[in-house]
Protein backbone atom coordinates (compact mmCIF):
# COMPACT_ATOMS: atom_id res chain seq x y z
CA UNK A 1 0.00 0.00 0.00
CA UNK A 2 1.62 3.75 -1.03
CA UNK A 3 1.02 5.83 1.70
CA UNK A 4 1.86 9.69 0.14
CA UNK A 5 2.32 11.71 3.24
CA UNK A 6 0.94 15.53 3.00
CA UNK A 7 3.09 17.85 5.03
CA UNK A 8 0.34 19.86 5.64
CA UNK A 9 -1.29 17.84 7.81
CA UNK A 10 1.35 17.72 10.29
CA UNK A 11 1.98 20.23 13.02
CA UNK A 12 5.52 21.54 13.73
CA UNK A 13 7.22 22.23 16.17
CA UNK A 14 9.54 25.31 15.53
CA UNK A 15 11.60 25.52 18.49
CA UNK A 16 13.04 21.73 18.32
CA UNK A 17 12.18 21.40 14.40
CA UNK A 18 10.71 18.41 14.59
CA UNK A 19 7.09 16.86 13.16
CA UNK A 20 4.39 16.69 15.95
CA UNK A 21 2.17 13.32 15.25
CA UNK A 22 -0.22 14.35 17.55
CA UNK A 23 -3.33 13.97 16.89
CA UNK A 24 -2.63 12.11 13.65
CA UNK A 25 -3.89 9.33 11.81
CA UNK A 26 -2.80 5.62 12.46
CA UNK A 27 -1.71 5.56 8.61
CA UNK A 28 0.59 8.80 8.76
CA UNK A 29 1.93 7.20 12.08
CA UNK A 30 3.26 4.52 10.42
CA UNK A 31 4.93 6.24 7.33
CA UNK A 32 6.28 8.06 9.68
CA UNK A 33 7.83 5.21 11.57
CA UNK A 34 8.96 3.60 7.94
CA UNK A 35 11.40 6.46 7.57
CA UNK A 36 12.71 5.95 10.69
CA UNK A 37 10.61 9.83 12.05
CA UNK A 38 11.61 9.57 15.71
CA UNK A 39 8.52 11.55 16.65
CA UNK A 40 6.48 8.79 15.01
CA UNK A 41 8.33 6.20 16.29
CA UNK A 42 7.15 7.72 20.00
CA UNK A 43 3.85 8.27 19.47
CA UNK A 44 3.43 4.07 17.62
CA UNK A 45 4.85 3.04 21.29
CA UNK A 46 2.73 5.16 23.27
CA UNK A 47 -0.62 4.19 21.69
CA UNK A 48 0.03 0.90 21.72
CA UNK A 49 2.33 0.04 25.16
CA UNK A 50 -0.56 -0.07 27.43
CA UNK A 51 -2.43 -3.08 25.20
CA UNK A 52 0.82 -4.74 24.30
CA UNK A 53 2.14 -4.57 27.86
CA UNK A 54 -1.32 -5.98 29.06
CA UNK A 55 -1.20 -9.11 26.32
CA UNK A 56 2.71 -9.59 27.40
CA UNK A 57 1.43 -9.48 31.35
CA UNK A 58 -1.13 -12.21 30.53
CA UNK A 59 1.62 -15.17 29.54
CA UNK A 60 4.40 -13.90 32.15
CA UNK A 61 2.51 -12.83 35.58
CA UNK A 62 5.25 -10.13 35.67
CA UNK A 63 5.19 -6.61 35.26
CA UNK A 64 8.92 -6.49 34.86
CA UNK A 65 9.08 -9.41 32.25
CA UNK A 66 6.05 -7.73 30.74
CA UNK A 67 7.55 -4.48 30.20
CA UNK A 68 10.95 -5.91 29.17
CA UNK A 69 9.50 -7.85 26.15
CA UNK A 70 7.34 -4.91 25.07
CA UNK A 71 10.07 -2.82 24.73
CA UNK A 72 12.01 -5.67 22.83
CA UNK A 73 9.28 -6.34 20.43
CA UNK A 74 9.02 -2.62 19.96
CA UNK A 75 12.45 -2.94 18.75
CA UNK A 76 11.60 -5.27 16.51
CA UNK A 77 8.53 -3.56 15.19
CA UNK A 78 10.77 -0.68 14.49
CA UNK A 79 12.97 -2.92 12.19
CA UNK A 80 9.92 -4.58 10.31
CA UNK A 81 7.83 -2.25 10.26
CA UNK A 82 9.42 -1.31 6.61
CA UNK A 83 7.93 -4.54 5.54
CA UNK A 84 4.17 -3.90 6.62
CA UNK A 85 1.85 -3.56 3.77
CA UNK A 86 -1.34 -2.86 5.80
CA UNK A 87 -3.13 -6.05 5.18
CA UNK A 88 -4.94 -6.89 8.80
CA UNK A 89 -4.72 -4.18 11.28
CA UNK A 90 -1.88 -3.03 12.65
CA UNK A 91 -2.94 -3.86 16.47
CA UNK A 92 -3.38 -7.65 15.19
CA UNK A 93 0.62 -7.28 13.75
CA UNK A 94 1.94 -5.92 17.23
CA UNK A 95 -0.13 -8.12 18.70
CA UNK A 96 1.43 -11.32 17.18
CA UNK A 97 4.93 -10.26 17.30
CA UNK A 98 4.73 -9.39 21.28
CA UNK A 99 2.46 -12.74 21.82
CA UNK A 100 5.80 -14.34 20.01
CA UNK A 101 8.44 -12.58 22.01
CA UNK A 102 6.83 -13.27 24.90
CA UNK A 103 6.60 -17.28 24.17
CA UNK A 104 10.44 -17.22 23.05
CA UNK A 105 10.65 -15.54 26.42
CA UNK A 106 9.06 -18.22 28.22
CA UNK A 107 11.22 -20.99 26.60
CA UNK A 108 14.15 -19.10 27.62
CA UNK A 109 13.02 -19.22 30.97
CA UNK A 110 11.64 -23.29 30.77
CA UNK A 111 8.72 -22.37 31.68
CA UNK A 112 6.38 -23.48 28.12
CA UNK A 113 6.09 -26.99 29.81
CA UNK A 114 5.81 -28.96 26.47
CA UNK A 115 6.26 -32.23 28.29
CA UNK A 116 3.40 -34.84 28.28
CA UNK A 117 1.50 -35.55 31.14
CA UNK A 118 0.25 -39.07 31.95
CA UNK A 119 -3.38 -38.30 31.86
CA UNK A 120 -2.74 -36.09 28.68
CA UNK A 121 -0.96 -38.68 26.59
CA UNK A 122 -4.01 -41.12 27.28
CA UNK A 123 -6.09 -38.35 26.15
CA UNK A 124 -3.72 -38.58 22.78
CA UNK A 125 -4.54 -42.10 22.97
CA UNK A 126 -8.39 -41.76 22.89
CA UNK A 127 -9.34 -39.16 20.42
CA UNK A 128 -13.19 -39.78 20.97
CA UNK A 129 -12.31 -37.04 23.71
CA UNK A 130 -11.52 -34.52 20.96
CA UNK A 131 -15.12 -34.48 19.91
CA UNK A 132 -16.06 -31.31 18.06
CA UNK A 133 -19.85 -32.13 20.11
CA UNK A 134 -17.57 -31.88 23.58
CA UNK A 135 -15.24 -28.88 22.46
CA UNK A 136 -18.74 -26.99 21.77
CA UNK A 137 -20.40 -27.87 24.99
CA UNK A 138 -17.95 -26.43 27.20
CA UNK A 139 -17.61 -23.48 24.96
CA UNK A 140 -21.24 -23.14 25.75
CA UNK A 141 -20.92 -23.50 29.30
CA UNK A 142 -18.35 -21.18 29.71
CA UNK A 143 -19.95 -18.53 28.03
CA UNK A 144 -22.90 -18.79 30.36
CA UNK A 145 -20.19 -17.72 33.20
CA UNK A 146 -19.17 -14.84 31.35
CA UNK A 147 -22.68 -12.99 32.40
CA UNK A 148 -23.05 -13.86 35.83
CA UNK A 149 -21.51 -10.68 36.85
CA UNK A 150 -17.98 -10.83 37.27
CA UNK A 151 -15.32 -8.69 36.21
CA UNK A 152 -13.06 -8.83 33.40
CA UNK A 153 -10.36 -8.12 35.90
CA UNK A 154 -11.95 -10.74 37.73
CA UNK A 155 -11.88 -13.32 34.67
CA UNK A 156 -8.52 -12.20 33.95
CA UNK A 157 -7.49 -13.12 37.66
CA UNK A 158 -8.97 -16.82 37.30
CA UNK A 159 -7.09 -17.25 33.74
CA UNK A 160 -4.00 -16.44 35.52
CA UNK A 161 -4.93 -19.51 37.93
CA UNK A 162 -4.38 -21.77 35.52
CA UNK A 163 -1.57 -23.95 35.23
CA UNK A 164 1.19 -22.42 32.84
CA UNK A 165 0.57 -24.77 30.09
CA UNK A 166 -3.27 -24.71 30.13
CA UNK A 167 -2.84 -20.78 30.88
CA UNK A 168 -0.73 -20.34 27.65
CA UNK A 169 -2.78 -22.40 25.26
CA UNK A 170 -6.32 -20.81 26.59
CA UNK A 171 -4.66 -17.36 25.45
CA UNK A 172 -3.06 -18.22 22.53
CA UNK A 173 -6.30 -19.72 21.16
CA UNK A 174 -9.31 -18.05 23.04
CA UNK A 175 -8.11 -14.59 23.70
CA UNK A 176 -5.34 -13.96 20.66
CA UNK A 177 -7.13 -16.05 18.24
CA UNK A 178 -3.90 -18.86 17.24
CA UNK A 179 -5.06 -22.01 15.42
CA UNK A 180 -4.63 -25.13 17.11
CA UNK A 181 -2.32 -25.64 14.06
CA UNK A 182 -0.25 -22.43 14.75
CA UNK A 183 0.05 -23.19 18.56
CA UNK A 184 0.80 -26.61 17.86
CA UNK A 185 3.66 -24.65 15.78
CA UNK A 186 4.83 -22.05 18.56
CA UNK A 187 5.04 -25.08 21.65
CA UNK A 188 6.43 -27.41 19.40
CA UNK A 189 3.47 -29.76 20.66
CA UNK A 190 0.98 -31.86 18.82
CA UNK A 191 -2.11 -30.36 17.54
CA UNK A 192 -4.36 -32.68 19.29
CA UNK A 193 -2.23 -31.56 22.62
CA UNK A 194 -2.98 -28.18 22.47
CA UNK A 195 -6.69 -28.83 22.29
CA UNK A 196 -6.39 -31.02 24.97
CA UNK A 197 -5.01 -28.32 26.91
CA UNK A 198 -7.74 -26.31 26.11
CA UNK A 199 -10.28 -28.67 26.97
CA UNK A 200 -8.85 -29.20 30.32
CA UNK A 201 -8.65 -25.33 30.43
CA UNK A 202 -11.71 -24.40 30.25
CA UNK A 203 -12.98 -27.18 32.43
CA UNK A 204 -10.95 -25.71 35.65
CA UNK A 205 -11.99 -22.17 34.50
CA UNK A 206 -15.77 -22.70 34.56
CA UNK A 207 -15.26 -24.30 37.76
CA UNK A 208 -12.81 -21.32 39.46
CA UNK A 209 -15.32 -18.85 37.44
CA UNK A 210 -18.29 -20.63 39.01
CA UNK A 211 -17.05 -20.39 42.47
CA UNK A 212 -15.90 -17.02 42.18
CA UNK A 213 -19.18 -15.83 41.11
CA UNK A 214 -21.32 -18.38 43.91
CA UNK A 215 -18.85 -16.17 46.25
CA UNK A 216 -19.53 -12.58 44.92
CA UNK A 217 -23.68 -13.55 44.34
CA UNK A 218 -23.60 -14.61 48.30
CA UNK A 219 -21.48 -11.55 49.20
CA UNK A 220 -24.14 -9.52 47.64
CA UNK A 221 -26.67 -10.83 49.75
CA UNK A 222 -25.29 -10.95 53.01
CA UNK A 223 -24.46 -7.19 52.05
CA UNK A 224 -28.42 -6.41 51.36
CA UNK A 225 -29.04 -8.49 54.39
CA UNK A 226 -26.54 -6.19 57.11
CA UNK A 227 -28.09 -3.27 54.99
CA UNK A 228 -31.88 -4.15 56.14
CA UNK A 229 -30.84 -5.02 59.41
CA UNK A 230 -29.15 -1.42 59.87
CA UNK A 231 -32.73 -0.01 58.92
Amino acid sequence: MTVIIKKKLFLRNETANKVSYIGQSEIEIIAGCKILDREAQKSLYKLYYGKMNSISFRYTSSYDDAKDIVHDSFILVFKKIVDYTGTGSLEGWLRRIVVNKSIDFLNRKNKLHTTVTDQEQSALNDLNSLTEHNRNENERNLDSIYTSGLTKEEIFEAIDSLRDSYKIVFNLNVIDGFSHKSIGEILNIKEELSRIRLKRARTILQSVLLGMAEAKKLKEINSQGNAKSVR
